[in-house]
């Protein structure tokens, strides 16, 4: 019945016309570019979380260490940092005692966060690098030395985008 109907008003048996079919090209068009623009920022998202996991596992870690020694914190010192803080190989140092069994790669390259316990923070951190500063604490997303004590320390991550993540034990 309606098929007589619509052949009475002009229209042909069955199928799209070419307007419905654009239609729907040009919704899946715009669904594609939302997903392909989407993507990007949704791993970087998830490789950020991960480098905040990792800061978070090395912070237990120095927590676990300062409280097998006395309170005492791992050093962080131009003539001690490779020997005391960053070597993972080393037995007897920190890292060696206490990140060999952690999982501390970054997510974007699959290697071991790198170290930087002395020097100067740039204002922008490195992306995966970590900065671990004593008699430090967090101020926000930065490493600052106001109102620390010597048994203080900050451990700071490089976010993608120019941020950082930073925790301590204050």
């Amino acid at each position: 019945m309606l098929n007589k109907i619509g052949k009475k008003l002009g229209y042909k048996d069955g199928g799209f016309t070419i307007i419905e079919v654009m239609i729907v090209l040009a919704v899946a068009g715009l669904i594609m570019a939302i997903v392909l623009i989407a993507i990007p920022q949704l791993q970087r998202n998830q490789r950020n979380a991960a480098r905040r996991d990792v800061t978070g596992r090395i912070k237990t870690e120095i927590d676990s260490f300062s409280g097998n020694n006395n309170g005492n914190i791992p050093v962080a010192d131009a003539a001690n940092a490779a020997g005391n803080f960053g070597s993972l190989t080393g037995a007897s140092t920190f890292a060696g005692k206490y990140l060999t069994g952690v999982n501390i790669n970054d997510p974007q390259t699959g290697v071991a966060v790198l170290f930087n316990v002395t020097g100067a923070i740039p204002t922008t951190p490195a992306v995966g690098t970590i900065y671990y500063r004593t008699t430090s604490v967090c101020n926000g997303e930065v490493i600052t030395a106001t109102g620390a004590s010597a048994r203080n320390y900050a451990v700071l991550m490089g976010l993608e985008g120019g941020a950082g993540y930073c925790l301590d034990n204050r």
